[in-house]
Parts: structure tokens; sequence; C-alpha cells
């Protein structure tokens, strides 16, 4: 019998592709993205850098971030009914924008100031000096 065939990535080459225009250099604003712990991020990967590298299964998930570990941040995901830690250098992350709860929606919304007031109307101009001569 032989071994088994594939590794760590078998089976992801569609999902761990870069887009044409995404090749080239790696954003190192993304490599040293600072993240605190309770902020919500999203599982992407950046096929160029393969340290720290999540298993494919967890692609596309969300989470909050609740540690660091090294260089890399500890991010809790819900996978079916548990909740699963997932250890992750921070290019492979996306920052989410913080979900509002509806009445903190609501509260935003009243602090909101009033639209201001249109402008008054412009008086209308004459198209072309011949049109000024016509109605004089």
């Amino acid at each position: 019998m032989s071994a088994r065939k594939g590794g760590p990535r078998a089976g992801t080459r569609r999902l761990f592709r870069k887009t044409p225009r995404s090749r080239g250099k790696i954003s190192l604003t993304r490599y040293f993205m600072p993240f605190a712990v309770g902020d919500r991020a999203v599982l992407v990967a950046e096929p160029a850098v393969q340290n720290a590298l999540y298993h494919q299964r967890f692609h596309g998930k969300a989470g909050f971030v609740v540690g660091k570990q090294g260089d890399c941040y500890k991010l809790e995901i819900k996978d079916g009914g548990k909740t699963k830690m997932v250890i992750v250098h921070p290019i492979h992350l996306k920052k989410l924008a913080a979900t509002l709860t509806q009445k903190q929606a609501k509260a935003a919304k009243a602090e909101k100031p009033a639209a201001k007031p249109k402008a008054a109307a412009r008086p209308k101009v004459a198209a072309s000096k011949v049109a000024a001569k016509v109605e004089a």
C-alpha cells in the first residue's frame, strides 16, 4: 500500500487563488495590522504567505479576536455548533466593522442633525448676448 497523497493545501487550488489584479507584492499594512481583543475579523487567505495559515474548512468564517500568541492572533470561530480557536497571522485576517444592535442604531439615528435647507434658486441669466439684445 502506498502513502496517502496530499498535504495541508490539497484541494485548495481555487480557494486560495489570487485574482490577476491582486498579484504582486503583499500589503505591508495588512501584514502588520494590529487587532485588539474583541475585534471582529474574517478569515481571508493571502496565498503568497503560507506561514500561520488556517485550515481550508475555516475559509470565510468570521470570529472574535480573543488574544495574541507571538506575531499571530487567536480567533474564536463557530464551526457547526462548536466554538473553535484558530491561531492565524494578521495577513490572513480582515477587520469587520462592528455591527450595531437595533437600539444603538436608533440612538445614532436620533443624534443626526436635521438636513440643511436648500439654497434659494438663482435668478435666470440670459443664455447669450443675442438673447439679451432681443429682450431689450
